[in-house]
C-alpha cells in the first residue's frame, strides 16, 4: 500500500472477536480501540498530504505531486468501508447494546468521511494548477473535515465510557 500502516489500521474492523461474559467491558474495551484507531487514522492520512506536498515542492511537478495522491485513492478504494456498517463483528456487538449504538455509527461516518473527503481532495487538486499550493490548501480541507468528524466519534466516545453496570 502507498499509504504505510492503513491496512492495519483498517483491520480492527475486519477482525473476529470472541465474546466473554463481561459484555459492558469488552465494549469498553472496544471502544478504547475503536477512538484510538481513528486518531491514528487523522495522523496517517494527514501525514500522506506532507509526503505530497514534499514532493510537489522539491520537483515542482504538479503531476508529480497528483500522482501521489491518485495512489493514495487507490489503496484508499481497496478499503470496502461502506460495508462496515453490516459486515464488522465488532460494530455489530457494539450496536448489541443501544447505549453503544451511536458510538459504532459515529466510527462508520468517519471512515466513510476520511475516505471520501481524500477523493474530493484528489478531483479539486486534479482540476487545479500549481501543485505545492492545491495540496497545502487541500490538506487543510481535509484535515479540517477529519478533526470534526473525529470530535463527532469522540462525543459519543465520552458518552460510552461513563457507562456502568445495572
Amino acid at each position: 500500500m502507498e499509504i504505510p500502516g492503513l491496512d492495519t489500521l483498517y483491520e480492527i474492523y475486519k477482525r473476529s472477536i470472541e465474546r466473554r461474559n463481561d459484555a459492558l467491558k469488552q465494549r469498553k474495551e472496544l471502544a478504547d480501540e475503536l477512538m484510538e484507531n481513528c486518531r491514528k487514522w487523522v495522523l496517517v492520512l494527514t501525514e500522506t498530504f506532507d509526503d505530497a506536498f514534499a514532493k510537489c515542492d522539491r520537483t515542482e511537478n504538479y503531476w508529480d505531486g497528483l500522482d501521489i495522491i491518485r495512489r493514495q485513492m487507490q489503496d484508499l478504494s481497496k478499503l470496502d468501508y461502506r460495508s462496515l456498517r453490516d459486515d464488522s463483528e465488532i460494530l455489530t456487538f457494539l450496536r448489541e447494546d443501544p447505549r453503544f449504538k451511536s458510538f459504532a455509527d459515529a466510527c462508520v461516518d468517519f471512515y466513510t468521511r476520511a475516505v471520501d473527503s481524500k477523493k474530493e481532495t484528489y478531483l479539486s487538486i486534479e482540476r487545479e494548477e500549481g501543485c505545492s499550493t492545491e495540496v497545502e490548501k487541500a490538506k487543510r480541507q481535509v484535515t479540517h473535515a477529519l478533526y470534526e468528524t473525529l470530535e463527532e466519534v469522540a462525543v459519543e466516545y465520552r458518552k460510552v465510557k461513563i457507562i456502568s453496570s445495572k
